[in-house]
């Protein structure tokens, strides 16, 4: 979606329907007022009606004042989209005669909208805006207590595409809950048999359909009553006194056969054209896939009756009666209505609109899906009306960063799919027991952890709520680093002249309010301690706002503030989720160093600021073999090497050559230094290290290294590192790339790996990959150390 010059141009009328006791007009725009740039095609929209008695509706789309008129009693008509989210439209009923008149739609606040104009009872009007609410709005006008006409507008979103996004977005949210429900079934069900697996589904599937029997025949019967339908187009060739109707076809068949064109006098006469005739059939996929599902419910029926009427010799005549039950009421709806003459389903059925927002095709598919899984949808997720767009974004949001998380982590724990005694159940709770999921990193062995809405309590001015917030154990730190992901259904078009474009930017972004409660909940989201009274745990606040261009929006203010200050916004759509996973992998991947870096002031700056001098070379590291290994631990000496003979001396750390020790090779023992003899030196006390720092190459004698690297360092080649950039760049490459080796030479330092070289000298960072060079200036490091280790990511990928 693009979002190009504000449109111009006065209300206009609609939508006019006229009957012969009540007339109706809806006035407004047929575009929303901020947005445009979605494509959409005469054939999108859909305006429906049907009355008592025969009607004439007029149709205003984009173009042209009056783009259909009919006298039926029912009318389905397919338009370019006219109605809106968020956008104001007057809607007039008016009486013919002196008769009384009502109206009612499900929204509360829309019927209170429409009122009698002043003392007369005979019209009603009002201004309707039917917020973030889109899909279809019935309206019912009732004459005389009398439910009189019912008409269908459908309501189009202006932010998102709704033919692309919206039903990427619900087909996001089912397959992820899916996933999730499924992987919660393998581990449930891992030690149970197969047969006990069966038996407990039927169990499951009886004890379901039980309950929601007359749910889902009421759903089943509606659309029985009101099928989906489809228009047809057929075309045969006639001769020019038999053609009723004819199109764009038509005039494309008389250019393919000329000979069908008469000149005569000024003008042609046509002896045969194509004719085209328009036919309501209920044949369409979605009816097909209806009839699929009841034709399953019979079959799950008389499979489960079969294995009832095996394990039980005496069945109860209720279990038998109440199966007969249902069994002929299915039955009944598939062979006295349209379904009868429906063909049976081909192939593989995938979602559509209709399943998602029509009434009962909507119901039905819920619980086939709960039948078939034994998965309740009687949550938040899909108990809230989904044409609430903002919440339904909301939840996709949640939904699509656990889906791009599990993509990448081991999955440990979730707790929105639970079991209960009828099935699993899906939840998306707020509050004290908010849903939460964990992963594992695999290769830092760090936990990851996103949590829908956590309440933020005890602080010191008010309670903060954010949408989604990321948390991130790292390796080293005493803290967890976390990332709060707002969702927002709300952009700014950067209207020109306005306050937005000439001072923030010239291009669509999230809207500055927002912004602003990002600062406010980065600032206000605190932790008491023991150490510190108050200190922010929040390291970045984002919002996730619904736009597509995201190349645009990498030169957007509100994008280069996440570089400047860790807060800032992201385009996040299901046709844009490239920057949101990016900077998803930039925050877990990235070290507590760097996180650090990110932010300003965060929690725990104290213990990081802790200088290291890194030029106090006092630990001496010497191979040894097995025989000295022993004789030194038992009579705490060691010799030392004469050219650091006059070096000071703190610690001695004894490795263990891999040619000698194999699997026990590495650095395991260090002691304090306690007395100097000649080049002869006595420990006071040998130490373990936690962790064995592993040789990555072979070396024979010995070299200096310090305290801080000692205790931190993995494998041998790090204790050569000489100072903090150095440290600092081989930390991060190490987290983010495999087989990272240090090279140390006489001038410069190098790391190493199969496919590239990264030297780093006083002044630069030189990356080398073949014959190719890119050089990236050391105060940089300093800088912004974060998007130098980004730029590195994407020259060595």
């Amino acid at each position: 979606m693009k979002m190009d010059t504000l449109h111009t141009g006065s209300s206009r009328r609609l939508l006019s329907i006229y009957t012969p006791y009540v007339n109706v007009m809806i006035d407004g725009k047929p575009f929303h007022p901020l947005f445009e740039g979605i494509e959409y095609s005469e054939e999108d929209s859909t305006v429906r009606a049907s009355c008592l008695e025969d009607f004439t509706m007029d149709i205003n789309d984009h173009t042209e004042e009056s783009s259909f008129s009919s006298n039926i009693t029912f009318c389905n008509m397919k338009t370019i989209p006219l109605f809106y989210e968020q956008q104001a439209y007057q809607i007039c009923i008016e009486a013919v005669d002196d008769c009384e008149i009502s109206v009612f739609h499900e929204n509360y606040h829309i019927r209170q909208a429409i009122k009698p104009l002043g003392t007369r009872e005979n019209i009603l009007l009002g201004t309707v805006n039917f917020d973030n609410n889109i899909g279809y709005s019935d309206f019912i006008i009732s004459v005389n207590g009398e439910k009189y006409l019912k008409f269908t507008i459908e309501v189009f979103p202006a932010k998102i595409s709704y033919k692309e996004d919206y039903q990427a977005m619900m087909k996001d949210i089912s397959e992820e809950l899916y996933a999730l429900a499924f992987d919660f079934m393998r581990k449930t069900y891992l030690s149970y048999k197969i047969s006990a697996h069966k038996a407990s589904s039927a169990v499951e599937f009886f004890a379901i359909i039980k309950i929601i029997y007359q749910d889902f025949m009421k759903a089943a019967q509606f659309i029985v009553s009101h099928p989906h339908h489809e228009l047809n187009r057929q075309y045969e060739v006639r001769r020019a006194d038999q053609i009723r109707h004819t199109d764009h076809k038509s005039i494309r068949w008389l250019q393919k056969h000329p000979q069908q064109l008469k000149r005569k006098d000024n003008h042609y006469v046509v002896s045969k054209g194509l004719n085209v005739e328009k036919r309501i059939t209920y044949n369409t996929r979605e009816n097909m896939f209806v009839k699929h599902i009841l034709e399953m419910v019979m079959q799950k029926l008389d499979a489960f009756l079969k294995n009832y009427q095996n394990v039980f010799k005496t069945p109860d005549v209720h279990v038998v009666h109440d199966i007969a039950y249902m069994k002929k009421g299915i039955n009944r709806l598939i062979n006295i209505s349209f379904l009868k003459q429906v063909d049976d389903q081909q192939g593989h059925v995938t979602s559509s609109l209709v399943f998602s927002m029509a009434s009962g095709y909507r119901e039905l598919y819920k619980y086939s899906l709960m039948l078939q899984k034994g998965l309740s949808l009687s949550a938040d997720v899909f108990s809230l009306s989904v044409k609430d767009i903002a919440r339904l974004y909301e939840y996709w949001c949640f939904i699509k960063l656990n889906s791009i998380l599990k993509s990448r982590y081991e999955l440990i724990s979730q707790n929105i799919i639970k079991m209960q005694s009828n099935g699993l159940y899906i939840t998306l709770k707020k509050g004290e027991k908010a849903s939460e999921v964990k992963y594992r990193n695999p290769r830092t062995e760090e936990s990851i952890t996103l949590t829908y809405n956590p309440p933020k309590k005890n602080l010191p001015t008010v309670s903060q709520k954010p949408d989604n917030v990321l948390k991130l154990e790292k390796r080293g730190g005493r803290v967890e680093y976390s990332y709060i992901f707002d969702a927002k259904y709300k952009i700014n078009p950067a209207i020109k002249d306005q306050y937005y474009y000439q001072v923030i930017d010239h291009h669509p972004g999230p809207q500055i309010d927002d912004i602003n409660t990002m600062h406010r909940y980065r600032d206000a989201i605190v932790l008491q301690n023991d150490e510190h009274p108050y200190e922010r745990i929040m390291f970045g606040a984002y919002i996730l706002f619904p736009y597509t261009n995201e190349e645009e929006y990498k030169e957007h203010r509100f994008y280069k503030s996440i570089e400047a200050v860790n807060i800032g916004g992201l385009p996040f759509l299901p046709s844009a989720t490239s920057l949101v996973t990016e900077m998803l992998d930039e925050l877990i991947l990235e070290s507590e160093n760097l996180a650090f870096a990110r932010t300003t002031l965060p929690i725990g700056i104290e213990n990081k600021l802790k200088h290291v001098n890194w030029d106090y070379r006092d630990v001496f590291v010497t191979a040894v073999s097995k025989e000295e290994l022993s004789k030194c631990l038992k009579d705490h000496w060691i010799t030392m090497d004469r050219d650091l003979f006059e070096k000071p001396i703190r610690h001695i750390a004894l490795y263990q050559p891999r040619s000698i020790f194999g699997k026990e090779a590495g650095i395991t023992y260090y002691g304090e230094v306690m007395n100097r003899f000649g080049n002869r030196i006595q420990v006071q006390k040998w130490h373990e290290l936690k962790r064995t720092i592993t040789p990555k190459e072979q070396f024979h004698g010995s070299f200096l290294t310090n305290y801080f690297l000692l205790k931190h360092a993995r494998d041998i080649a790090e204790l050569r590192i000489q100072n903090g950039n150095e440290y600092r760049l081989f930390y991060e490459l190490r987290r983010t790339m495999d087989d990272v080796e240090v090279n140390d030479r006489d001038h410069d330092f190098m790391f190493h790996t199969d496919q590239y070289d990264l030297i780093l000298t006083d002044q630069q960072i030189i990356l080398k990959k073949g014959k190719h060079e890119k050089k990236i200036d050391l105060g940089q490091m300093r800088k912004s150390p974060h998007q130098v280790m980004k730029v590195i990511k994407n020259y060595v990928e």
